[in-house]
């Protein structure tokens, strides 16, 4: 890959990874344990998170980073 700021040929690729959103719910899990026995207590662990990984290139020359 080239980088299109200064054309240096060595980049390497890197990633974010964002998370959002809840975890665990201990309210959900105390009203699975209610509807559903010890067993819904597992019910708790039905979340709600995003993730959201971002692929993009280094240039090892001039730091740029562009989008893979």
């Amino acid at each position: 890959m080239k980088c299109p700021k200064c054309g240096n040929d060595y980049c390497k690729m890197s990633s974010d990874t964002k998370i959002s959103g809840k975890d665990y719910s201990i309210g959900r899990g105390i009203c699975g344990e209610m509807l559903f026995g010890p067993a819904g207590f597992a019910c708790g662990f039905t979340d709600n998170r995003n993730i959201n990984v971002d692929a993009y290139w280094i240039c090892e020359k001039c730091g740029y980073r562009f989008k893979a």
